[in-house]
């Protein structure tokens, strides 16, 4: 029976190349979003990574100390590691008031336009700055390590002690 009614479709059109122009202008349709769709699939990430405001901190520096390092004369090739000490610290505008001989504080609040609540932030202070590791081709000579130990020292405040350079294998 299910062969009868292919049959039939097929004889419809094949007489008619009204049908036959429009079969395959579908079917040419369906192929074009069938790789346009694979194509972005393909083009997305499997998982979208979201990153907290301390990981991109801590990346962008890290990014930025390698570029800054590669400008130097014998490094060469480097990676960089920083770690964190803290993450970032938000400071939030407070009320002062007396009741009762006492000295009171409430946090300034603002409503927002979808009914939540947040602080009033006074100001956002960075991530304190732990250690730097570096591994570079040029690791292996005291000149470049030096180099490379007061650059991180006077750009991060950071003591000599925090600072580690290797040489790249």
């Amino acid at each position: 029976m299910q062969l009868d009614i292919l049959k039939k479709g097929i004889t419809l059109v094949k007489s008619n190349p009204r049908i036959l122009f429009l079969c395959l202008c579908l079917v040419i349709l369906l192929f074009i979003s069938i790789v346009a769709s694979s194509k972005d699939e393909s083009s997305k990430p499997s998982e979208d990574i979201v990153l907290s405001s301390t990981e991109q901190f801590e990346l962008n520096m890290e990014e930025k100390l390698k570029e800054t390092l590669s400008l130097v004369d014998g490094v060469g090739d480097c990676t960089v590691a920083i770690t964190l000490e803290k993450s970032e610290c938000k400071i939030f505008a407070k009320d002062s008031y007396e009741d009762e001989r006492e000295n009171k504080y409430e946090y300034v609040i603002l409503s927002n336009n979808d009914g939540s609540d947040d602080g009033m932030v006074v100001s956002v202070l960075s991530p304190e700055i732990r250690g730097v590791a570096v591994v570079c081709e040029g690791g292996d000579s005291a000149v470049i390590v030096s180099n490379i130990t007061e650059m991180c020292m006077s750009l991060f405040n950071i003591e000599a002690s925090r600072v580690s350079v290797s040489k790249m294998k």
